[in-house]
């Protein structure tokens, strides 16, 4: 009776292994991790919203938390960025002043990070931490 428990047992731990290292989809590309933080003028930037664009394919998206903590998603179950250098966009929004109601928004970060960007960053197979140090000048 032992015997049979025990080799249910590794049945069961064996099957649960196989099934938390499935392989990528095909057509999927490989991704690396990537979390950090973002601050703007040295103070947690929240409310953020950032963009990894790669040369080729799509884009991954990540949201800052109130620490300025960020985890990037390729896909709605896959966290992550694809491999290689990236284009960066970072952009917060508040409401526009004028008219609280508004669905229009004003970015409130200097454009070099959104719609001029000058940011870069390279992901790698694995876990990347990738920090940005924003300012308003």
């Amino acid at each position: 009776m032992t015997t049979r428990r025990s080799g249910a047992s590794l049945f069961i731990i064996v099957l649960l292994l196989a099934t938390g290292c499935q392989r990528r989809p095909a057509g999927q590309p490989e991704v690396g991790q990537v979390t950090g933080k973002i601050t703007l003028d040295g103070e947690p930037l929240t409310d953020g919203i950032v963009y990894f664009i790669p040369p080729e394919g799509r884009s991954s998206v990540g949201n800052t938390d109130k620490n300025g903590v960020y985890v990037m998603g390729y896909l709605p179950k896959v966290l992550g960025a694809r491999l290689g250098k990236h284009k960066v966009v970072i952009k917060t929004y508040w409401p526009d002043e004028t008219s609280p109601e508004a669905l229009s928004a004003v970015d409130k970060i200097p454009k070099k990070y959104n719609s001029e960007t000058t940011l870069t960053a390279e992901v790698k197979a694995g876990k990347n931490t990738i920090n940005f140090e924003l300012t308003k000048d």
